[in-house]
């Protein structure tokens, strides 16, 4: 299945993955830097860019597969 209910439109290449995630039912949603940004825009934030991972936040060994963005939502 793929509808807007689900995020998918195709218009980054993370979206064919999740495509093929959503059949198995076992993901919500995979992220790209370039879907993380979008989806942040979508919902309202501003100055939207990717960063690098801050290990206040975050503990090292999520760094290979996390990715991170900051916005500014008024």
């Amino acid at each position: 299945y793929c509808g807007s209910d689900v995020g998918l439109d195709f218009q980054s290449p993370i979206n064919y993955i999740n495509y093929v995630a959503y059949l198995g039912g076992e993901h919500r949603h995979l992220f790209d830097p370039i879907e993380l940004e979008r989806v942040l825009v979508r919902a309202g934030f501003s100055n939207v860019s990717s960063v690098d991972r801050d290990p206040l936040i975050d503990p090292e060994w999520r760094a290979h597969d996390s990715i991170y963005a900051t916005g500014v939502r008024a």
